[in-house]
């Protein structure tokens, strides 16, 4: 019985430096600060992807206008390009090239 005992002892013993081991091991300073920057590496980088996704859709959207709606064709060519539509008119502004 009291070899039981000593037994039950030493295996709580033995369990308890080990788990207090790893417990140092893994919260050690260096092992910590290393999780806290990847940590932050996968705060970064899903913000990173959640703005890609949103990018992503609004290109995805400007497609979809390219080719089912010609009139949002138009428009981007005419605001964007500097395009022109037959019967707009066009003023041209003299350059300081073409002044002198």
């Amino acid at each position: 019985m009291r070899r039981a005992i000593v037994q039950r002892l030493v295996i709580y013993l033995v369990a308890s430096v080990l788990l207090i081991a790893m417990g140092v091991y893994v919260f050690g300073s260096e092992n910590f600060q290393r999780f806290k920057r990847i940590e932050q590496d996968v705060e970064r980088l899903t913000s990173l992807n959640r703005a890609m996704v949103e990018e992503k859709l609004t290109l995805q959207r400007r497609i979809e206008g390219f080719r089912y709606n010609r009139q949002y064709l138009e428009h981007l060519a005419w605001e964007e390009l500097d395009m022109i539509r037959e019967g707009d008119e066009v003023f041209r502004f003299p350059t300081q090239k073409n002044r002198n």
